[in-house]
């Protein structure tokens, strides 16, 4: 009877033992564990309920239980989708190493094929933006990252202006979705040269800085706003509309490349504004510095010359003739 009991006890404590090294295989797995484009809830011994994090995208899927194999990455820019999450890493058949140039389109440098575009559908979260040609911030993951229309990449002169691009967006910088380019209009300090050949293309939009001296407000909607076809040069002919787009400066003012206002262009030295002119100071007056157009400033008196004071040297050349001749009429006896 003793020697069962101590029998009973050994079976207990080895079944004990067994169950807990049991139990530390079966470890829980930790969605968040596996990389910053996972998430989810946990479960014991697999990653089922591990799904992709909003802006991923599952590009080679679990096959090991713990999950430890998978990798996500992030939706690329230029890939006209967007994803919200929520997608199974376990799912072996609509990922990005199922696709036809899985390089490609991590890179951003290659378009989905129709293909590839069905396993993309068939994936939780995702999102279609406009247009095949849409571009889009990286991780996007809503339809406002979708980024079809870039005003600030429109050609200025031919070239991309690394700091305004020439124009500027009427809506936020995401725009939702937008497919024309009629969100654009051109930046202050410029004016349209010619319109957009089509509402959704970039194709003949020209846009022109206001050279120095000159001014223009912006504004001009690059599809259907006004225009006027003479290039920025030093000496170009203003506009003489009404609602004129580019203008000189007034006489005897000057102002910098790109200025927006008439209040940009200032006076020279010598002359006051008045009247949105330059007048020349009066006879006998003076201005320093500049001042703009539409500010107030006075010339002053000039001041008057100062007779300069002889010097010790010119003090003594001059008396010194008197003294010799002095000094000769005393020697000359007189003449009775």
């Amino acid at each position: 009877m003793k020697t069962f009991q101590v029998s009973r006890r050994v079976l207990v404590a080895t079944g004990v033992l067994a169950a807990s090294l049991i139990g530390s295989v079966a470890a829980t797995v930790d969605c968040l564990g596996l990389g910053a484009g996972v998430t989810g809830g946990t479960t014991e011994n697999d990653c089922t309920t591990c799904v992709t994090a909003a802006g991923y995208i599952l590009k080679t899927p679990a096959a090991l239980a713990d999950c430890t194999d998978v990798a996500v990455v992030e939706n690329p820019a230029a890939n006209g989708v967007y994803f919200a999450g929520g997608h199974s890493i376990t799912d072996a058949t609509n990922n990005l190493d199922a696709m036809s140039d899985t390089a490609g389109i991590i890179a951003g440098t290659a378009n989905p094929t129709a293909g590839d575009e069905v396993l993309f559908a068939a994936m939780t979260g995702f999102g279609q933006c406009p247009t095949a040609t849409t571009t889009m911030t990286s991780q996007a993951d809503a339809a406002d990252d979708c980024n079809v229309i870039m005003c600030q990449d429109i050609p200025l002169n031919g070239q991309i202006d690394a700091t305004t691009g020439g124009a500027v967006q009427t809506s936020s910088a995401n725009n939702g979705g937008s497919a024309t380019f009629d969100i654009c209009v051109t930046a202050p300090g410029h004016y349209l040269y010619s319109v957009a050949s089509a509402a959704t293309a970039a194709a003949g939009i020209r846009i022109e800085k206001a050279p120095a001296n000159y001014y223009a407000p912006g504004q001009q909607n690059v599809v259907n706003g006004a225009v006027y076809n003479v290039a920025a040069t030093a000496n170009m002919a203003a506009d003489s509309s009404s609602n004129a787009l580019v203008t000189a400066c007034p006489t005897n003012s000057n102002s910098f490349a790109g200025s927006s206002l008439l209040a940009d262009c200032e006076c020279a030295a010598n002359f006051y504004p008045s009247n949105n002119a330059c007048v020349a100071c009066a006879s006998g007056t003076t201005r320093a510095g500049t001042v703009s157009v539409t500010g107030t400033a006075t010339c002053s008196a000039a001041a008057s010359p100062t007779a300069a004071s002889p010097t010790a040297a010119e003090s003594a050349g001059a008396s010194t003739p008197i003294a010799v001749a002095l000094a000769a009429a005393a020697a000359v006896p007189l003449l009775l």
